[in-house]
């Protein structure tokens, strides 16, 4: 009998060694932390139904999808220690006919100044805790209607020079972006914005977290409006105020504590619109949400103080982590009348690992003068999702 062998090539480094990570996704780093390189990337697979006053533009009619919330890819890293990149696309398959690649993140941040690190790019302006924590992290579907609300913090449209820092204790944000042609000579506009936050208590298990973020959009007679689909994505959704502007300013307070396996959090935002003509009248909007979640299984939510932002449960146990939340949310626009609208949320969500999870909530929503006469003033929705990151 033959036997045959091979015999593998052997792989070297003219620098230092390499370490490779296969725990969970894959990426490489060299031994003396100078440069690193990781793949990333995560998918949302979603299920949604909504009915009544969500869906008043098709008549209050109920509908049901199925469609790819999100689909990120790409690649983040280090060079030279001091110097880190992210250049991550999305496919947004939740636009149906409209579905396309575009970059969520694209930027490069410096860190070896003390002063302050300085980013440079398409990233995640600092505004606010929740649209400052991943979207993977979060303990619900979707996030407040706050952030439909609101343009501050956006990355769809913006690139940015933001300079930042943190400790074990607090963060801050500031950060000048371009506004797009929001003005009648299609001229560049830049706006800014801010975001400073506190942790007196910042442990493992033991969380009191306060921030204030402010936002100058800096318009020039532009149409903006402030609409939400109120957490049931696939809907119509609501608008609350619409009409040409030339001035949109921003506010969000923020606080949360978190105790072992219970947290509790809450946002305000407040969002004036000034008028740009006479057909126009002046808006306010504001909203606010409470959310309140419990582990059944006791793990407590990841918090990183020097970002003001939590991150994602990691189960202890073989079979995962459950949680359960909670939410209700009031929004209230002024524009000559009041429209309102409160939403009340349920969910339980399973953690199988550090990779994989499962999402399910439901909603009832009441509205006081947004509906057209003899239109329903009530609505439903739920939402599963699957998620996989990496």
């Amino acid at each position: 009998m033959t036997v045959s062998t091979a015999n593998a090539g052997v792989v070297s480094t003219e620098g230092p060694d390499i370490i490779l990570k296969t725990d969970g996704g894959f990426g490489a780093r060299t031994a003396d932390g100078q440069f690193s390189f990781d793949v990333t990337g995560r998918l949302n697979l979603d299920t949604s139904y909504s009915n009544g006053v969500l869906n008043n533009a098709t008549q209050d009619k109920s509908r049901t999808d199925t469609y790819i919330r999100r689909g990120y890819f790409g690649v983040t890293g280090t060079a030279y220690k001091d110097w880190y990149f992210e250049a991550v696309m999305n496919g947004t398959g939740d636009q149906g006919s409209g579905a396309h690649f575009e970059w969520d993140t694209f930027y490069l941040k410096y860190t070896g100044w003390s002063l302050a690190d300085i980013t440079f790019g398409r990233a995640v302006r600092p505004f606010g805790l929740e649209q400052s924590t991943s979207s993977g992290a979060i303990s619900t579907i979707e996030r407040a209607a706050i952030w439909d609300l609101t343009n501050a913090g956006d990355t769809e449209s913006s690139q940015q020079l933001e300079f930042s820092n943190g400790n074990s204790h607090m963060s801050w944000g500031a950060s000048i972006y371009d506004n797009g042609d929001t003005s009648p000579s299609k001229n560049t506009r830049y706006g800014y914005d801010g975001r400073f936050t506190y942790a007196p208590i910042a442990e493992k298990d033991q969380v009191l977290h306060l921030g204030i973020s402010l936002d100058d959009a800096n318009i020039d007679a532009s149409q903006f409006s402030a609409s939400s689909t109120l957490g049931a994505k696939k809907s119509d959704g609501i608008t609350f105020a619409t009409g040409n502007f030339d001035s949109d300013r921003s506010g969000v307070l923020e606080a949360a504590y978190m105790n072992g396996p219970f947290s509790i959090q809450s946002e305000y935002l407040r969002r004036n619109l000034g008028s740009a003509d006479a057909k126009t009248v002046d808006a306010k909007v504001s909203s606010y949400y409470v959310m309140g979640t419990y582990t059944l299984t006791g793990e407590s939510r990841g918090y990183k103080a020097k970002a003001g932002k939590f991150t994602n449960i990691s189960p202890v146990n073989s079979y995962g982590a459950w949680e359960l939340v909670a939410r209700y949310q009031h929004v209230t626009g002024d524009q000559g009348i009041s429209k309102e609208a409160n939403v009340y949320l349920l969910g339980i969500n399973w953690y199988a690992n550090k990779n994989v999870k499962a999402m399910f909530n439901i909603q009832d929503i009441t509205t006081d003068n947004v509906a057209v006469a003899g239109a329903d003033e009530t609505g439903k929705s739920a939402a599963f999702r699957l998620q996989y990151n990496f």
